[in-house]
Formats: C-alpha cells, sequence, structure tokens
C-alpha cells in the first residue's frame, strides 16, 4: 500500500508540510522520511520498508522529481482509521491512504496485525 501512495507522491511539485498544529505526535526522521506517528513507537520494521520503497521509487522517479534526493518527505502515520478519517488531511472514508502533493505528505492509519 505504501508504493502506490509514495509514487503518486513523487510526481509531485515541491511545498513544503508542516506539524499539524495543536497535536502531540512524535517524530521519527529516516534519510527520506519525517515520520510522524500518534503511537509511542512506529511498527518493527517500519522505516525499513519505507525506506526500500522510497529507494525503488528514486530510481524510476527520480528524474521527474528530483527533490526526491534532497528533502524528506512527510509521512503521517494515525493510531488509527477513525483518527485517520478525522485527521488534517480529511480523506474518503473508504481510502487507506492518501497522498499530498503540495506537502510531500502522505497520510496513512496504523494497520493492525490480523493475528
Amino acid at each position: 500500500m505504501l508504493a502506490p501512495l509514495l509514487a503518486v507522491l513523487a510526481l509531485g511539485g515541491p511545498a513544503l508540510a508542516s506539524n499539524p498544529s495543536g497535536w502531540d505526535w512524535r517524530q521519527t526522521l529516516t534519510p527520506h522520511f519525517a515520520i510522524k506517528h500518534q503511537a509511542p513507537w512506529l511498527p518493527p520494521g517500519f522505516s525499513m520498508v519505507a525506506e526500500r520503497v522510497h529507494s525503488r521509487l528514486r530510481m524510476d522517479l527520480g528524474m521527474f522529481s528530483p527533490w526526491m534526493a534532497k528533502e524528506r518527505v512527510n509521512l503521517f502515520v494515525y493510531a488509527d482509521h477513525a483518527s485517520y478519517l478525522s485527521g488534517q488531511f480529511r480523506p474518503p472514508t473508504w481510502s487507506n491512504g492518501l497522498a499530498v502533493y503540495e506537502e510531500k505528505a502522505v497520510a496513512l492509519p496504523s494497520l493492525k496485525d490480523p493475528r
């Protein structure tokens, strides 16, 4: 699910995203992402998977979005689907992720382990 969202985002133009005002989010920085998450910790391996997806997309889409090499993508991981739907980006109820070109941002709910 993360790959299609990042692919769509990679084609967007330059802009800056800010932290949602008044929200007490935690932030985890990776070389290519500013991951803002409501939970105290990210799911195990989440940032590594995001970096791997970024690396693959950059090879395919880097010429269309040169900012990918220099700027971080803002990745918002909501605690659950309800907080995702009522969050800053107001996604449609059927969605499980959203890319906002103008803000270089991807928003998605934290997915629960089905086990």
